[in-house]
């Protein structure tokens, strides 16, 4: 999310009703007083334990069971890891503050058992501190590395004012060993990074747990920072000390032609305004970068020797003293002009794929250079497909809070309409082009928004079942979606939406499935974890009829695209394809307050004005 940077260049009208916007989300914002910037004790809840939001839908489709409810430690990132038979979840915050907001949280999902038992484990502080100048640009997105035995969580932050180095953002390394073994080494961080651009999201390797990708997400630095954290794993048994002394992690450059993330002005058809990579996801011997204005695919095979070591040249890093941690800061904020000073410091052995120009946003960040269904606005996450086929592209439209991208009124028809996911053929990779529906169409799934909504209207991330032709989707205001689409023979694409839940108060940032289990029926339950902005953490459950993987095009199996994130099922696929037949009742009104649907209207109404305005002068 770049709400923080898409208020820029905005004219008058535009900046008004955003600042209107964020007078609604502070409404929110409980004050309280700044806490101590010192490190917390872990295993200490440094956010309440007890549910403050109810788990009774708003609206519901398809067969559905809440579970449980850990409250606003406000979420964002998630990922999963194992110690032994038992799966732990560990949840980014959004911002910072003095209550209510931790900065890593994790939780154990199920016992050696395999039963779901969800319990809170501990809390890491990074985000307990003063209040931040910029709240959305530090996000704490999240790694773990190994997945299966986990050593570290990488935490990320987007702006200054973090908690142990508030200079600028970069990575914080945490030691996760101690995890789930008695008498385990507490949740401590062992060393952070600064860099230019900062790190607004970070992606392990695909096949290498100690290469992480930093993305800055930032227009005009077009590359992408790669961070070398071998010395910080495999320090079992070491005391704190000793481990924040031997981890000092290296960092090459993986830098970009600009043209390959500009955006494809729709009225000059000339390509300008290159951006660093927004999020990016790895499949073996490849990066998947959405850029913001294009979407990237890279050849990383190369990248390191046969020892593991990065090739090329790293960066000129300073080693320095953390603020409020005894844990050292590798200081490696080399900017454009002092990288082209130094020769150009870079990586190699990598090499580009082939990547796809979006229109992007218009000359004043309002999201209407096209409309949702014509292309993407804000290229915020590109997956493969299972058999690395297709690539499916998320578009944040208003990056979240900007009107009329990021605004939805079911009973107000929006001409621009909400951010969706696009499907590219990357069957040739090095030609990504637009997958058709079977009228000919871009094809694109695009929600029925079904609850108003001023901001927070659009999907954000996803996550693919292994297995199976089915997502599951974080769509912000409107919760958690199930898609499911077909591939005919001609590689013609259908979408259709088999479940939604939307809790009350719902900001869903990111879904994914912790647990799946094959039904002696045919069916099959998706244990989900969903970490959300206004909610905390939700752990919920969905059970359908399956939709299995077919194999369309020639039969072609699995390539090097493959996307090995997608979620494995963990056991047979159990039954016929089916659908979610049942429409859950409505079990609470979803009405807004009468503030929050004036000012919606108000939004709407001068977006679609502006939005006229700028058609008829056209």
């Amino acid at each position: 999310m770049r709400a923080h940077r898409a208020l820029l260049g905005v004219p008058a009208v535009t900046a008004a009703l955003v600042l209107l916007l964020l007078l609604l989300l502070l409404l929110s914002v409980v004050a309280a007083v700044p806490a101590s910037a010192d490190h917390t004790n872990p295993a200490t809840p440094q956010s309440s334990l007890t549910p403050a939001l109810p788990g009774t839908p708003v609206q519901s489709q398809g067969q559905w069971q809440f579970i449980k409810n850990f409250p606003p430690n406000p979420g964002t990132d998630l990922k999963f890891f194992t110690r032994g038979a038992v799966v732990y979840g560990i949840s980014g915050s959004l911002g910072q503050g003095p209550t209510q907001y931790a900065g890593q949280r994790i939780v154990r999902l199920t016992d050696a058992a395999g039963a779901v038992a969800p319990e809170w484990v501990a809390d890491h502080g990074s985000a307990r501190c003063s209040p931040s100048r910029g709240v959305t640009g530090l996000q704490h997105d999240t790694v773990v590395t190994p997945p299966s035995d986990a050593e570290l969580a990488i935490d990320t932050t987007d702006a200054a004012d973090r908690c142990h180095d508030p200079v600028t953002g970069g990575l914080e390394i945490l030691d996760i060993s101690g995890v789930g073994r008695e008498g385990g080494a507490p949740v401590k961080e062992l060393h952070l990074t600064r860099h230019d651009g900062t790190s607004h999201t970070a992606t392990l390797d695909a096949t290498r747990p100690w290469i992480v990708y930093s993305s800055n997400s930032d227009q005009n630095r077009p590359w992408i920072d790669v961070v070398d954290i071998r010395t910080c794993l495999g320090l079992a048994g070491l005391s704190l000390e000793d481990k924040r002394a031997a981890c000092r992690p290296t960092v090459y450059r993986i830098p970009f032609e600009a043209a390959w993330t500009s955006q494809l002005d729709p009225g000059t058809n000339q390509l300008e305004a290159p951006h660093g990579c927004h999020d990016i996801t790895a499949a073996p011997g490849r990066l998947y970068c959405a850029g913001i204005n294009g979407t990237l695919i890279l050849d990383v095979s190369g990248l390191t020797d046969a020892a593991g070591n990065v090739n090329g040249t790293p960066l000129a890093c300073t080693v320095v003293d953390g603020t409020s941690t005894a844990a050292k800061v590798s200081d490696c904020r080399v900017t454009a002009a002092q990288w082209e000073a130094a020769g150009k410091p870079s990586a190699t052995g990598w090499s580009h794929v082939g990547h796809f120009n979006h229109p992007g946003r218009d000359a004043t960040n309002g999201q209407l250079a096209v409309p949702s269904d014509e292309g993407v606005s804000i290229s915020h996450e590109a997956d493969p497909t299972p058999d690395g086929k297709w690539l499916l592209v998320t578009d944040e439209r208003g990056g979240g809070v900007v009107p009329p991208g990021a605004t939805c009124a079911p009973t107000v028809e929006n001409p621009v309409g909400n951010g969706g996911m696009h499907v590219f053929d990357i069957s040739d990779p090095a030609n990504p082009k637009y997958a058709l529906t079977p009228e000919g169409e871009k094809a694109v799934f695009i929600s029925t928004n079904v609850l108003p909504a001023p901001t927070f209207c659009n999907i954000h991330v996803i996550e693919h079942i292994r297995d199976e032709q089915r997502i599951i989707a974080a769509w912000y205001s409107q919760g958690l979606k199930v898609i499911d689409y077909e591939i005919d023979a001609e590689g013609r694409w259908t979408f259709e939406e088999v479940g939604s839940l939307t809790l009350p108060g719902a900001q869903t940032w990111t879904v994914e499935p912790f647990k799946i289990t094959d039904n002696a029926d045919g069916t099959r339950t998706y244990h989900l974890m969903a970490s959300d902005i206004g909610r905390g953490i939700d752990l919920v459950a969905f059970t359908a009829p399956p939709n299995p993987m077919v194999s369309v095009m020639g039969g072609r199996g699995p390539n090097e695209n493959a996307n090995p994130r997608a979620t494995d099922a963990r056991g047979g696929r159990g039954g016929e394809s089916g659908r979610a037949a049942s429409v859950g009742t409505l079990a609470a009104t979803g009405e807004n307050t009468p503030l929050e649907l004036g000012a919606l209207l108000l939004v709407l109404a001068l977006s679609l004005r502006v939005v006229t305005a700028r058609r008829s002068a056209a």
